[in-house]
């Protein structure tokens, strides 16, 4: 049992019509870790009665359309710590506020604040999700009572309808009514918001103002609820799920994760569609870690807020220092790895999707190729015989793959050609695509996406520039792993720069230890670093990576 954390917390919240009371549910699952906690409950309702049930031992203040509460009144109750803002959309006033609020804050599943505060998502699912929706479920502290053991039951007699507290589409009629004349005994969870009209049938019943729902996973074999806190308790309790999505990004998020049976209720919840989900769902289990311990996950969470980075991007650790922080950016240091890294970037260039990013190079003159084009040469020669010590290429019958990524004019894939290898590149600049197509006749990739459909076949892949400028380089290494196959190779170059650099250019000023333990994470063993200088000065790591067979 953990101990509450002796901190008193305001949590902000939506509930109503068009919100429903899922985000009410998760703040009252989560206040149960503070000492003290205060929940402001923002409805739709003309009339909020039905949600004061679920509030009466709580301090709480409900606002109505109508009410002129503002978040001026609510902070004069109590002297709070923390914040937890988990509104889907906030009026200008209380948007305002928030964001020159001087209290620390824990924001979930808002987009609109911006780089004001931070949106954190558990280590679950390992497939990051493009809608907030989703991730939700994973930000909800669970209690242990719902990991339930493993189950040797594979087929589907007891059937549990549950979804949320308004069901805004009453799918559980049309589930209800897909499934008759069916051998399942079904259970309908009529939410407090509501209005369900199920004909009385032999096999289904309708179970009114239920305040726990795990008696009812326990008793069930499949569950059909809603992209919320039943979601994970069904997968935790190790059960059969089905999740309907109330709109269509609800339904991507869901069906991202290939465990997972998604139905989107509003268009394709028909009798036919249905019974084809259950049918498949004995192939779809999705379950969570034993030793994953969400409550603790929360609680660590809180020690981690307003804007700053839960652990380093690149090593993993925790453990961090703020070394400069202002209304534009926010610079951490990891006293693991010495790497500096921020989340707070103005440049919209390092926004742009990985495989974009590392594949550019701004379009340079043809005199400004002419001039470097030697020293390019030099360098690319340099890097390819440091490559084939770590790999050598076993006899002249033997052709390994290799792709450079921000090939530019296509100098080393060139020379990579003329020692063994069947290279190729991938450029965005039109230009030094053109440069090389009339200067080496070598055709310059202008998309990876062909690239990603072909498979661990590269032996090689190179990266020379920009890794620092991405926002997540562990997740991009990963997604490049996928297209080494065991014991290829990746190389890697980032910029040697002063410690105290604004890292204006860039999220990440990585280090030598970084680079290594960013490798190891992504699944690789790094082989050697070797520091180099160009003709203009300028200094720069080299990681050369094997990928390991356990990866």
């Amino acid at each position: 049992m953990i101990q509450k954390k002796d901190l008193t917390v305001l949590f902000i919240v939506q509930a109503g019509k068009k919100f429903g009371i899922g985000h009410l549910k998760r703040a009252l699952q989560i206040s149960e870790f503070y000492s003290k906690s205060f929940i402001w409950v923002i409805t739709d309702l003309k009339d909020p009665s039905s949600l004061r049930p679920l509030l009466l031992d709580k301090n709480h203040q409900i606002s109505a359309p109508n009410d002129k509460v503002t978040i001026s009144d609510i902070l004069k109750e109590f002297d709070f710590d923390l914040i937890v803002n988990d509104c889907v959309h906030l009026n200008d006033t209380l948007f305002n506020t928030l964001i020159t609020c001087t209290i620390p804050m824990i924001s979930l599943d808002n987009h609109n604040l911006g780089v004001c505060s931070e949106i954190y998502i558990a280590p679950l699912p390992t497939k990051k999700t493009k809608h907030a929706n989703f991730t939700e479920i994973y930000q909800t502290p669970i209690n242990r009572k719902f990991f339930l053991p493993q189950s040797d039951k594979n087929s589907i007699s007891n059937i549990l309808i549950s979804l949320g507290g308004s069901d805004p589409h009453n799918n559980a009629e049309r589930l209800v009514k897909a499934l008759k004349d069916t051998p399942y005994q079904i259970t309908v969870i009529a939410g407090p918001l509501s209005h369900y009209k199920i004909e009385d049938q032999a096999n289904v019943k309708v179970i009114q103002d239920v305040s726990d729902l795990f008696p009812y996973i326990q008793e069930n074999d499949l569950i059909f609820c809603g992209p919320g806190s039943t979601l994970l308790e069904g997968l935790a309790a190790k059960k059969h799920v089905i999740a309907i999505a109330h709109n269509y990004s609800q339904y991507q998020d869901i069906s991202s994760s290939p465990q997972i049976n998604s139905l989107l209720g509003s268009i394709f919840l028909t009798p036919k569609n249905i019974k084809k989900a259950i049918e498949k769902s004995t192939s779809g289990k999705l379950n969570l870690p034993d030793n994953f311990n969400f409550q603790e996950w929360f609680l660590t969470l809180s020690d981690t807020i307003a804007g700053r980075p839960a652990s380093c991007p690149l090593c993993g650790s925790s453990n961090k220092r703020s070394f400069l922080r202002t209304t534009e950016q926010n610079l951490f240091s990891c006293v693991t790895c010495n790497s500096s890294y921020t989340y707070s970037i103005n440049s919209i260039e390092v926004q742009t999707n990985g495989d974009a990013l590392i594949a550019d190079n701004s379009e340079q003159s043809q005199q400004s190729y002419k001039q470097g084009v030697l020293n390019l040469k030099e360098d690319s020669q340099r890097r390819i015989k440091i490559i084939k010590k770590i790999l050598p290429i076993p006899n002249h019958h033997t052709t390994y793959r290799l792709i450079d990524l921000g090939a530019e004019h296509g100098i080393f894939v060139q020379e990579a050609s003329h020692n063994g290898f069947s290279a190729h590149g991938v450029e965005l600049s039109s230009f030094a695509r053109r440069v090389a197509l009339d200067n080496h006749n070598l055709k310059i990739i202008d998309s990876m996406d062909k690239i990603y459909e072909q498979g661990p076949v590269h032996k090689v892949i190179t990266a020379w520039k920009k890794l620092e400028l991405l926002e997540n380089p562990l997740a991009y290494i990963q997604k490049l792993s996928t297209l080494i196959p065991i014991g290829g190779l990746l190389a890697f170059r980032v910029p040697i720069v002063d410690t105290k650099r604004s890292l204006n250019t860039g999220y990440f000023r990585i280090t030598e230890k970084g680079g290594e333990l960013l490798a190891e994470r992504a699944g690789f063993i790094v082989a050697q670093v070797h520091k180099y200088t160009n003709e203009n000065q300028e200094e720069f790591l080299e990681f050369y990576c094997i990928k390991r067979i356990d990866s």
